[in-house]
């Protein structure tokens, strides 16, 4: 009954050292010991192919796992090196956004600066401006004082008058001396601001003639065209500059025109 079943099974499989065993041991009993021997053969040889067989699976799952372990590896290093070129990324459009919100800062104050320097030299331009409208209308004044003192002083040497005694001409109407007065004035606190306040605050109480007199001279007049732009004469010019250092409490060495020239 052995035989039949066993002749039944054409390819044992993983049960041929079974097989073959049970092969062996019909033979040994029926004593045909060559034929057990040649089954004790194969059953080595089936144990082998089998041992073999589960080797190789064996690697092969190791190698599957390796290679498992190689791509869950790489794949973890790809989603790392990712992440830092992310992070890169991230940081370059930081950085390139940083960079250009210097930039339009650095625009905008060098733009600040241009119309700042520009609106300085605008503005020094009118403060010049008006200071040259000031010399001008101080010099025009200036020419029509002096024109109406040599129409007056040849008319007094025409009557033979003396040039040492005040003008004896037709008298200048009061409302133009005063408005003439004004204009200077105006003129001088435009041109030396400092020393118009100086001499205005100045404890010793200067009137109008006598400012107008240090304001005279620090403009650089001479004599000769401050007797009559004050409209006084020789005598009264000389007297009125000794009272002026009198009040400014000047010493006998001391420089009336340096004096006004550091105020």
């Amino acid at each position: 009954s052995a035989k039949i079943y066993l002749n039944r099974c054409s390819d044992p499989h993983e049960m041929a050292p079974a097989y073959y065993r049970l092969w062996q041991q019909i033979n040994q009993k029926e004593g045909h010991l060559a034929a057990a021997l040649y089954y004790a053969d194969r059953v080595s040889i089936a144990k082998d192919s089998l041992s073999e067989r589960a080797l190789q699976q064996s690697f092969a799952g190791l190698e599957k796992k390796y290679d498992f372990e190689r791509i869950h590896a790489e794949n973890s290093q790809l989603v790392i090196a990712n992440q830092h070129n992310r992070y890169l990324l991230l940081l370059a459009v930081v950085a390139i956004l940083v960079l250009g919100l210097i930039l339009l800062l650095f625009g905008y104050f060098a733009r600040r600066r241009e119309v700042k320097r520009r609106d300085e030299t605008i503005a020094k331009e009118q403060e010049t401006n008006r200071l040259i409208q000031q010399q001008f209308d101080l010099q025009k004044v200036v020419i029509e004082i002096l024109e109406e003192y040599k129409t007056t002083a040849s008319n007094d040497i025409a009557s033979g008058k003396s040039s040492d005694t005040k003008r004896s001409g037709k008298p200048v109407p009061a409302s133009l001396a005063l408005e003439r007065r004004e204009r200077i004035i105006a003129c001088i606190k435009a041109l030396y601001p400092s020393l118009y306040e100086f001499l205005v605050s100045h404890p010793s109480g200067l009137n109008s003639t006598e400012i107008l007199l240090c304001c005279f001279i620090r403009s650089g007049f001479d004599s000769t065209l401050m007797i009559p732009l004050l409209n006084i004469s020789a005598a009264s010019f000389y007297t009125l500059r000794s009272r002026v250092r009198d009040k400014l409490e000047l010493r006998p060495k001391d420089n009336l025109a340096d004096f006004l020239a550091k105020k």
